[in-house]
C-alpha cells in the first residue's frame, strides 16, 4: 500500500507528527506553513498580533508541546474514537 494512502483521513496524527518534527528540530515551522499553502512571514505576523491582543485583553491561551500531547500508549486514539463515532473531518466527508 502507498504511504500517502495510509495518511488519508488521519488529520490529528498528521498534525501531531508535524508538531513533533518541528519541536524536535527535524523540520522548520516555515516548512510546515508553506506546505499548507501559507506565507510563513504573514503567518508569524498574525501570530504576533494575536499574542499582543491576548495580552492586552488579559486572555490566557494554553499551548501544548508535542511531548505534553503524547498520551498513554494503551489509551484509545482520539482520531479512531472520532472515526468510530462517525465524526468525519471535512476531507473525510468529501471522500466518503
Amino acid at each position: 500500500m502507498d504511504c500517502a494512502a495510509l495518511r488519508v483521513g488521519r488529520p490529528l496524527k498528521d498534525r501531531q507528527a508535524e508538531k513533533l518534527a518541528v519541536d524536535s528540530g527535524f523540520k522548520s515551522r516555515s516548512d510546515v506553513i508553506e506546505a499548507e499553502g501559507y506565507d510563513p512571514e504573514e503567518t508569524d505576523e498574525q501570530i504576533a498580533a494575536d499574542k499582543k491582543r491576548e495580552k492586552r485583553l488579559g486572555l490566557e491561551v494554553k499551548i501544548q508541546t508535542a511531548s505534553a500531547m503524547q498520551t498513554d500508549p494503551n489509551a484509545s486514539d482520539p482520531q479512531e474514537q472520532a472515526d468510530a463515532q462517525g465524526n468525519l473531518s471535512d476531507d473525510d466527508a468529501e471522500a466518503a
